[in-house]
């Protein structure tokens, strides 16, 4: 049994009294594995070992953890290895998309790496809606926008801001994911060394930046949008208070009650403030195959809305990236290439949805971005040099030559090393897709006499 911190289990014990017993032995079990399918690349089909997560119909539970590193699928964004629990977020956001009657939908996801929730939430918006999905410190935004671009949708821009630079935002989005930095006590089974790094000081921390985050969010918030605030602790500091102090601190904020699935184990909780009930849900480990995640939904229901056009003046805080009249035929869908406009970004081709142009320009002036749309390649004279991002994308044409190879091929492949291959026809153009079952892996060069591997090389698998 793990050694957990006296605070940690004499607060647990007044927190969940009569249940502590069954929930102190869920906590001495290993936690449970679970992945969700990329159904835009892939079509979940369970297995005999695997059993569904009850709030995700695409996301099932493994018998044991296999090295993902080493799965070729992985690698193509084909599945997202994410905590079960966490994947109500975009149950919640799926609900709440439902109700929202624009057909172009803002979100910001704020605290978003490592990109699990993002990945979902691109899942379960409409066409045409817009992500931001934004990280604070710049490894974990690295790490981020490889998970975005894996997942091969073009509809996010990926930040590095902090949540005090979306200030000029004001009421710009229909939709807000605060997953917020907690004291992650849902993190003890997955990640022993969270326990150690845990104590009654760093909750308190943990409320104070979230209270702050809060803080600076609300005001970005449209008329009429929704806030879904979450943790991954059990901590009621970091749960229920800050409910409380949301509706207290901002009246015009009215508690959702969500639709729960039938024999979750999801605890829903209600609580009586500010005139009104408030709706919480909690994943406790002995209730249910997950952790510790707490998440509620607030509406903004002020009639005040002071975002509008005259705000998009571009003030000159960034020059407007150059737009591209024409972009080569052959590399995208059609339907695809139809609906994008093409930009230059430091000697990148950029496709960026029609419908998202204008936002991006304001956001790009005022923002540092990782990544926007779709980055295609780029143009070396007159000839195309495709992108990893391409190769990923869902939006790449099915028509390009490409080359089958089995696992263990597929494996060298990712490593950079040599691979072997059936011998393409001579005739085939220069750039070849190298896809593993139907699964887009990368780029290589065709030669007269070999094959140049363009895997990157900050990607590749050094086991």
């Amino acid at each position: 049994m793990k050694t957990f911190p006296d605070d940690f289990v004499r607060r647990t014990k007044a927190y969940f009294q009569d249940e502590w017993n069954d929930f102190w032995e869920a906590l001495s079990t290993e936690a449970a594995i679970s992945i969700r399918y990329n159904t835009a690349k892939i079509s979940p089909e369970p297995m005999s070992h695997l059993s569904a997560v009850h709030w995700e119909k695409n996301a099932f539970y493994l018998a044991q953890r296999p090295i993902f590193t080493l799965d070729p699928l992985f690698h193509a964004g084909a599945y997202y290895v994410q905590e079960a629990s966490s994947m109500f977020v975009g149950n919640a956001f799926a609900q709440i998309r439902a109700n929202l009657a624009t057909p172009y939908c803002k979100i910001l996801d704020l605290c978003a790496a490592p990109g699990g929730k993002t990945t979902h939430l691109m899942d379960k918006m409409q066409a045409e809606d817009f992500l931001v999905s934004n990280e604070i410190i710049k490894t974990r935004a690295n790490i981020l926008t490889e998970n975005v671009l894996r997942w091969g949708n073009a509809n996010a821009l990926v930040t590095n801001n902090e949540v005090e630079d979306f200030g000029f935002l004001e009421s710009f989005f229909d939709c807000i994911v605060v997953d917020a930095p907690c004291s992650g006590e849902g993190l003890f089974r997955k990640e022993p060394e969270a326990i150690g790094q845990w104590s009654l000081e760093n909750v308190n921390i943990c409320a104070a930046r979230q209270k702050h985050i809060l803080k600076n969010t609300i005001p970005l918030l449209k008329s009429g949008g929704y806030l879904l605030y979450s943790t991954c602790t059990y901590s009621p500091e970091e749960n229920e208070a800050q409910l409380e102090w949301l509706l207290a601190q901002y009246p015009f904020l009215k508690s959702v009650r969500l639709e729960m699935p039938e024999k979750s184990g999801i605890a829903e909780k209600t609580l009586t403030t500010n005139h009104q009930e408030a709706y919480s849900y909690h994943f406790y480990p002995h209730k249910l195959k997950g952790e510790g995640l707490f998440l509620t939904v607030l509406r903004n229901e002020s009639m005040l809305n002071s975002y509008n056009t005259e705000k998009k003046k571009y003030k000159n805080h960034k020059k407007a990236p150059a737009k591209i009249k024409q972009f080569p035929n052959g590399w995208l869908k059609e339907e695809s290439q139809n609906n994008f406009s093409f930009f230059n970004i430091n000697e990148q081709i950029h496709a960026i949805k029609h419908q998202q142009v204008e936002d991006f320009l304001y956001l790009q002036s005022h923002l540092y971005l990782k990544n926007a749309g779709l980055c295609v390649g780029q143009m070396k004279g007159k000839d195309f040099v495709p992108s990893q991002d391409l190769a990923w994308s869902t939006h790449i044409s099915t028509q390009l030559p490409s080359l089958e190879l089995n696992e263990q091929n597929a494996i060298l492949y990712l490593k950079k090393q040599d691979f072997d291959y059936t011998p393409l026809p001579k005739n085939t153009q220069n750039w070849c897709l190298i896809r593993y079952q139907s699964q887009t892996l990368g780029w290589v060069k065709h030669l007269p006499n070999r094959l140049n591997n363009y895997y990157p090389a900050q990607w590749r698998i050094r086991m």
